[in-house]
């Protein structure tokens, strides 16, 4: 890899063409502007125009309308600066940003507490009582909600037939 492929990063042009072109025109114009950029020494990943012309929210230049375009490239940041020069002079571009692309980092995910390990952050999550903040295992033993006893199912059943009794 040479100097001038390791200094490359990658751009997006957002531009705007007046509405006094047709499609076929919006069409042209942005390959002259990506003719421009591979000029400069770039390189174009995508391009798109819209396919019908948009009317602005307030007039630009005293013109109502135009197509929406954007070209994605890599170029080095010296060939940016000439291309934005190369754009203020094209009659057609009502108005343009170039926009640094930055690369995406991908995160590991994270990993979920399980078993043990979240009982013992829970037993030691505060909560609040009588304006007051308390650990989870003293209030629990406030309030009366201790551990209990496994009850075993013939003792639920039991219990069960009792209540179906005295309905």
């Amino acid at each position: 890899m040479d100097t001038e492929e390791a200094i490359r990063k990658q751009y997006t042009l957002h531009f705007i063409l007046g509405s006094s072109v047709n499609q076929d025109g919006a069409d042209l114009a942005r390959g002259k502007i990506n003719q421009k950029i591979e000029a400069q020494g770039g390189k174009i990943d995508a391009s798109i125009c819209q396919e019908a012309s948009r009317r602005f929210a307030y007039p630009i230049n005293k013109q109502n309308g135009g197509y929406f375009c954007e070209s994605v490239f890599s170029a080095s940041p010296e060939s940016v600066k000439a291309l934005s020069d190369d754009l203020k002079n094209e009659p057609q571009v009502i108005r343009y940003m170039v926009e640094f692309k930055k690369p995406i980092k991908f995160r590991a995910k994270r990993s979920r507490l399980r078993g043990a390990s979240t009982k013992t952050i829970l037993n030691k999550s505060a909560v609040m009582t009588d304006n007051k903040i308390r650990k989870e295992s003293e209030v629990s033993g406030a309030l009366g909600t201790d551990k209990r006893e496994k009850i075993s199912m013939e003792e639920i059943d039991k219990k069960l037939d009792e209540i179906i009794k005295n309905i």
